[in-house]
């Protein structure tokens, strides 16, 4: 694709594609960042996801075979997660965005309000003032689902 790898610079969280092609998904939500130094993520997987054979419950999806995904998954510049967070149906949720610079790592959750792991209770549901250092290492060795 003529786009990847541009040097645009530009990191797309929770990414809902509205173009009328073949990348069009609006119940997925994929993730990727482009930068000067390559493309690392997945991008929007568009048609090829199906999610009309998962209950209402399940947020996370396996991108390769259109199943409920069982961890989270990791992208590199060598792969994409292959997982992919699917649209809230109705509710609401706590989404998670963890840029640690120290470990150059970005991680994303999606969490449900009444399904808050223990690890991060130190900042669901209540979100405080400040975080301590501990809670954001908590979330940091969080895997979704846990």
């Amino acid at each position: 694709m003529w786009a990847l790898a541009n040097g645009c610079g530009q990191f797309n969280v929770f990414e809902v594609v509205n173009d009328n092609d073949s990348y069009k998904n609006l119940d997925v939500f994929s993730t990727d960042l482009i930068d000067y130094s390559g493309y690392v993520g997945q991008g929007p997987c568009g048609s090829a996801c199906d999610t009309s054979t998962l209950g209402p419950l399940v947020d996370l999806i396996n991108k390769l075979d259109d199943t409920e995904a069982t961890a989270g998954a990791i992208a590199t510049p060598a792969g994409g997660p292959t997982a992919a967070l699917r649209r809230p149906e109705a509710g609401y949720r706590y989404f998670l965005i963890l840029l640690d610079v120290a470990s150059r790592t970005v991680q994303l959750g999606l969490v449900h309000p009444e399904r808050i792991p223990t690890s991060i209770a130190p900042i669901l549901p209540d979100l405080p003032a400040s975080v301590p250092s501990s809670a954001a290492d908590a979330v940091l060795a969080l895997r979704l689902p846990d």
